[in-house]
């Protein structure tokens, strides 16, 4: 916010109290407010969290008590006779003094016998019954009865013979026993409490039909129903913890304590409509908004009467100090000011301050009369004197230039050398990386060449190696040939010997047959000699072709080998002829070794040298740029010093005419 400055100092002083009175009260209230709101809504939600523990704790003691009683009717001595008739008996009284619908003893099997009917039910698969026959008392959670087919709260109690759960004691209550309990619970005219179990379904409610359609906050969450909030805000805490919920329900918005029941899984709910219990918050909001209006009036009106005390004095000094700025300096005695003088707070000090500055002032302003006339004379001098001296400078300034500019080529020229040798250098460096390629190249090529002369004799011992193996399978060819050609003359002698016994046998047969009838056997023998040497004959001829066969086969071996014996004969002189070749590369790589490596100390040597000369042209080069830059300096300097003396010259005709000036506004002034 910008204040007008048109207005006068009262207005604004007031304005600004007042300003700053409304933000100090306003802030004070905020404060106020939220310290007080937070402190109050803090204590609510603390107290509403331990009426919901008292409550909860409440539940849990009434039902508790429900299972004593009922702990104590199982355990009498005619619930334990085990006699059916006996137990309904003595139970048929207890159904109406204990509050239950009906009492029942449940049996092993998990039949349930009921006292006022005589209608059984199984109930052996209740959770409930099991935890009986386990020797614990429990509730059950509100159930759709089998019986009435209504929402009941069943107790369960253990029927204990000598230490051993024989049966079980079941009684069944109405499902608005638990409403009973929270009926009476609720802050405030439009509070109310609630039971939910463990999955979100309400088993207490002000509203009967949640419990009758066993309503769950969870499901509305996903189908947007009217518990939608009170869902969300529980799901937050986590079903089975204590906390407070801030939700909404028919249009209202609630704080819902949650509290677990003790030694169940149930929660208990009581919630609190937010505006009731908060309207001491709101009161407390009223009480601050009128401490600060009362609190804003009393600072403004006390603003007012400071303002005027400090604005009226400031009136009559700017009265004052408006006619010095008129170059009026003279002094009047009787002015309302003067009634200030004699104060000794901040005012007096300001009045006595105004009227000692205007005697200061008609002092300064004789003094400066008088210097402005020195000054005159004196500026006229020292400018006629600078003009001189400007001149010479100047000349001064020319030659510096002249020996820069030839300094600067100097170091050009120099630098232009070093970047030749730079290149001369990098020039060697790439003869250095190609010398270093070829060195490994030679490398590779004196590696490769002695694996090949490796090779190559190895290559000579397995050459030999097959000459001495030809050699010897051409002498068991010759040997197999000279053996086929034995084998042949064998084959003759035994045809001719066949022929000779067929012939033989033919000579045996005739003379048998002249013997007549004794030579009949004989002649059986001698036919059978000549079967036989038939049989020969064949045999023979089939052995004698074989052999041609293989003799004419050992004939083309030893052709063939003949021919591979020139073959390797031929091969030998290659290898050796490449033996020699091999001989030669290596005298010759150790040549271009020798050469390489006094092309590497000539490079070495070249690469010191440009070295060398590259440290001398930079001395050069950097000598050179100092020179130039010292002359360049120097010429600046000197300009410097000519605009310097241009600038006194300047000053001196300026305070000439400054001081003609002053003299013209001082005599423009009263004293």
């Amino acid at each position: 916010m910008k204040l007008n400055l048109s207005l006068d100092l009262s207005k604004r002083i007031t304005i600004f109290v007042g300003i700053l009175v409304l933000l100090v009260s306003l802030s004070i209230g905020l404060i106020s407010i939220k310290v007080s709101s937070t402190a109050i809504v803090k204590e609510v939600e603390q107290a509403m969290l331990q009426y919901a523990n008292e409550g909860a704790s409440h539940i849990e003691t009434r039902i508790n008590v429900n299972l004593a009683a009922l702990y104590e009717v199982a355990n009498r001595y005619r619930t334990k006779t085990m006699d059916l008739r006996i137990q309904k008996e003595s139970l048929r009284e207890d159904v109406e003094r204990l509050g239950y619908l009906d009492l029942a003893v449940v049996m092993p099997d998990g039949t349930a016998h009921y006292v006022l009917g005589k209608e059984t039910a199984q109930v052996g698969d209740r959770e409930y019954v099991k935890k009986a026959f386990q020797g614990e008392a429990n509730i059950s959670n509100p159930i759709i009865s089998r019986i009435t087919n209504s929402v009941v709260v069943m107790f369960a109690a253990p029927i204990e013979v000598d230490g051993k759960v024989e049966a079980v004691l079941i009684g069944r209550k109405d499902g608005a026993i638990l409403n009973d309990i929270t009926d009476e619970m609720g802050l405030g005219d439009m509070g109310f409490a609630f039971v939910l179990g463990p999955d979100g379904t309400f088993y207490s409610h002000p509203d009967r039909e949640f419990v009758m359609e066993q309503k769950n906050i969870f499901e509305d969450i996903e189908e947007g129903g009217s518990l939608k909030s009170l869902g969300e805000a529980v799901n937050n805490i986590g079903i089975g913890n204590s906390g407070l919920a801030n939700h909404e329900f028919l249009g209202k918005e609630y704080i819902t304590a949650i509290a677990k029941i003790p030694n169940s899984n149930w929660v208990l709910g009581v919630a609190a409509d937010k505006k009731e219990v908060l309207h001491s918050v709101t009161y407390l909001k009223r009480i601050i908004l009128l401490i600060f209006l009362i609190v804003f009036i009393l600072g403004m009106t006390a603003s007012i009467a400071l303002t005027r005390t400090i604005s009226n004095p400031i009136k009559y000094l700017v009265d004052i100090i408006k006619r010095m700025s008129e170059y009026d300096l003279t002094f009047d005695e009787n002015h309302k000011a003067m009634k200030y003088v004699n104060r000794s707070d901040e005012i007096g000090i300001i009045t006595r301050s105004v009227l000692k500055m205007q005697n200061n002032l008609m002092t300064l302003i004789k003094s400066i009369s008088e210097m402005s006339d020195r000054l005159t004379s004196s500026s006229e001098e020292l400018s006629s004197n600078s003009q001189q001296l400007s001149l010479a400078a100047g000349e001064i300034a020319k030659t510096i230039e002249e020996i820069a500019r030839g300094a600067t080529n100097q170091a050009k020229e120099n630098e232009q050398g070093v970047g030749s040798i730079s290149e001369i250098g990098s020039y060697i460096e790439d003869t250095h990386t190609i010398r270093n390629n070829l060195n490994d190249a030679i490398e590779n090529v004196d590696i490769l060449k002695n694996e090949g002369i490796y090779v190559l004799g190895h290559l000579v011992e397995k050459t030999a190696e097959n000459s001495k193996a030809s050699e010897r399978i051409n002498s068991v060819v010759f040997e197999t040939n000279e053996s086929a050609n034995k084998i042949e003359k064998a084959g003759e002698m035994l045809k001719d010997i066949a022929a000779q016994t067929n012939m033989l046998a033919l000579n045996a047969s005739i003379e048998a047959a002249r013997a007549g009838e004794a030579g009949k056997g004989f002649a059986v023998v001698a036919g059978e000699i000549r079967g036989l040497a038939e049989e020969s004959g064949k045999v023979t001829n089939e052995i004698l072709k074989i052999i041609q066969e293989l003799s004419d086969k050992s004939k083309k071996a030893v052709v063939s080998i003949e021919q591979a014996a020139d073959i390797v004969e031929s091969q030998n002189k290659i290898v050796e002829n490449t033996s020699k070749k091999f001989e030669g590369i290596t005298n010759a790589i150790e040549i271009m070794k020798k050469e390489l490596k006094a092309l590497n100390e000539s490079s070495e040597k070249m690469e010191r040298k440009k070295e060398e000369m590259m440290d001398v042209i930079s001395n050069l080069a950097a000598i050179s740029q100092e020179n130039a830059a010292g002359t360049q300096q120097a010429s600046a300097s000197v300009e410097e010093q000519t605009a310097s003396i241009m600038e006194i010259a300047e000053s001196t005709n300026f305070l000439a005419e400054l001081a003609n000036k002053m003299m013209v506004e001082i005599e423009k002034f009263k004293y």
